[in-house]
């Protein structure tokens, strides 16, 4: 469904933002895929999906550490947000997010969601990720593109912290930049060993500080986060 037929022609409040994401069928996705949407003022759904050949090669998605869930799809909803500045997310609330063992974690100022990507195989796979931005009201997505200085995208794993910002924002505890264009975010280098499953939590919030009234908070945006296997693995 294209966003121009949610959006239509509905006047939305300005006194919150929401997220959205889209569950893309399976047949077209190429890995593992979650769909995210800053959405005007309408609560929508994370979807989160493994295409038909990555599953048949026994990699999946589980919401529960240890589990024997291998789901190729996992839905949760999402809630209204609210901006607040990157030192108030770190501050007040990344030890109890990162405590959340896995599913939807909200409030009113960020939406998080935590899974596991797990390699059933007796085989080691090399996984890789794009964020990719796939439509933006008011704006052509195209090689030029650049995403809203608002927006900021964490991303735990196990090992690492990595926060994304604008090229036009100086958010000092951002360690990684956003791509220009509609590969925002592109990474690779995540071992699988046989056996073995990854702790992920996805974090989005639009930061106080590059927000000086409501009324320029950014208009809806649609990502589309791809976890793939490396090329030659």
């Amino acid at each position: 469904m294209k966003l121009s037929e949610l959006w239509g022609k509905k006047q939305v409040g300005k006194q919150t933002r929401k997220a959205l994401i889209f569950l893309i069928p399976s047949f077209i996705l190429t890995a593992i895929m979650i769909f995210v949407t800053f959405y005007g003022q309408d609560t929508g759904d994370f979807s989160i999906g493994i295409d038909k050949e990555t599953h048949q090669k026994n990699i999946s998605i589980s919401t529960n550490a240890n589990s024997k869930e291998n789901k190729k799809i996992i839905r949760a909803k999402a809630r209204p947000i609210q901006p607040i500045s990157s030192a108030a997310i770190k501050a007040r609330y990344l030890d109890e997010i990162l405590k959340n063992p896995g599913g939807s974690y909200h409030t009113q100022n960020f939406i998080s969601y935590t899974f596991y990507l797990k390699n059933e195989s007796e085989l080691s796979f090399s996984i890789g990720y794009n964020l990719i931005v796939t439509e933006a009201e008011r704006q052509e997505v195209t090689d030029q593109f650049k995403i809203d200085k608002s927006i900021r995208i964490m991303l735990v794993d196990e090992k690492n912290i990595s926060i994304y910002q604008s090229e036009q924002s100086n958010d000092t505890l951002a360690n990684q930049t956003f791509n220009q264009g509609p590969v925002i975010i592109k990474e690779n280098g995540i071992h699988l060993n046989p056996k073995e499953e990854k702790k992920f939590t996805l974090i989005f919030w639009f930061d106080i500080l590059e927000t000086s009234t409501l009324e320029e908070m950014p208009e809806s945006i649609k990502f589309q986060m791809v976890f793939k296997i490396d090329e030659g693995h």
